[in-house]
Formats: C-alpha cells, sequence, structure tokens
C-alpha cells in the first residue's frame, strides 16, 4: 500500500496521468472518474471525460448519483466558507470554487442537476504538494457528500445527492488513502 501511494506520488509530479479508469455500480446510475494526476479520465469505454471541464480544468472526480438537488450547490457555498470541512488550508474564493493558501492550488465543484454528477476540477499546475493538497481537499469534499447522501433525516428522495454508493466509488477511483 505504501509503495502504491509513494507511485501515486511520483506520477502526479511528472504530470503522468497516473490512474485513467472509470467504474460502474448499478446499472449505470453511480459511476465516478478520476484524474487526479491531471490527465485526461477516461469513461471506461476509452471516451475522455476529463481535462476539459466545464471551468477549463483537469477532472479530479466525477460522482454520479441518482439524482442531485439544486439547493446541493447553496450547501456546499455554506461548506466552502466554514473552511472545507477537514481540509487544512483550503478557503472558498467565490462561487463554488477554493484555494489552497500555502500552494495556491485551485479547486472548483461543479454540479450538474439534470445529469445527477458532481465534479470537482482544478486549473492549477500539477505540483507534489497541491496535488497532495487537492486529494486531502477531495476526500474532505467525499466526507461532506457521504454524510448528505447517507442522512437518516430525509427520505432518500428528499436527500440532496442520492445513492450513497456514488460517494464510495468516487472515494475508491481517487486511488490514494485517506490516511496520507
Amino acid at each position: 500500500m505504501v509503495l502504491r501511494n509513494l507511485l501515486w506520488l511520483c506520477f502526479m509530479v511528472a504530470g503522468v496521468p497516473a490512474f485513467q479508469f472509470g467504474s460502474s455500480r448499478a446499472s449505470g446510475l453511480v459511476r465516478a472518474h478520476a484524474g487526479v494526476g491531471f490527465g485526461k479520465a477516461t469513461d471506461g469505454a476509452g471516451g475522455g471525460v476529463g481535462g476539459d471541464g466545464d471551468s477549463g480544468g483537469a477532472v479530479v472526480f466525477t460522482a454520479e448519483f441518482g439524482h442531485v438537488k439544486q439547493s446541493l450547490s447553496t450547501l456546499l457555498k455554506f461548506w466552502l466558507m466554514g473552511g472545507c470541512g477537514d481540509a487544512d488550508g483550503w478557503n472558498g474564493t467565490g462561487e463554488l470554487e477554493a484555494q489552497h493558501a500555502p500552494t495556491g492550488t485551485l479547486a472548483s465543484i461543479e454540479i450538474d442537476v439534470g445529469a445527477g454528477t458532481l465534479k470537482l476540477t482544478s486549473k492549477s499546475a500539477p505540483s507534489l504538494v497541491g496535488n497532495l493538497q487537492l486529494g486531502l481537499y477531495a476526500q474532505a469534499l467525499l466526507d461532506e457528500l457521504d454524510d448528505l447522501a447517507k442522512t437518516d433525516e430525509a427520505e432518500p428522495k428528499d436527500r440532496l445527492c442520492y445513492p450513497p454508493e456514488a460517494v464510495a466509488t468516487a472515494r475508491e477511483s481517487l486511488g490514494v488513502r485517506r490516511e496520507l
């Protein structure tokens, strides 16, 4: 496991797309793609899904839910203003955008209600420390989404995003263990 994480970091420093894969679960309802190495992620059939997101940045991950509510955008704006969960050094800088103060790494959250997707992208150039911080930010965002998708306070149809398996799939697609 340590060797795998070390190789992942080496690929990121070199700017090599270390993880170019996609996976499908639950008959296409839940799918995630990752391109943390700032390469172009693929949809499993060879088609590109990353690299040039709507924000023009490289796709870190895309989580495909059964549904996403428009109010998820509002909640995540408050999450960004509150300091981005457990992601140290990250602060909201604008409309669903954040920056890691020490490294200058930028990240954007893109929500497509119609498609039921949430995408994390970054316009920042690859760097060892920046990519590591981006991975930690991605994990903190996934923690927040996991809490929302699993909440007992609302029926599944009323949750801001559902099902929670989409979060688990996106987390697996990152390829980095949370312990880093």
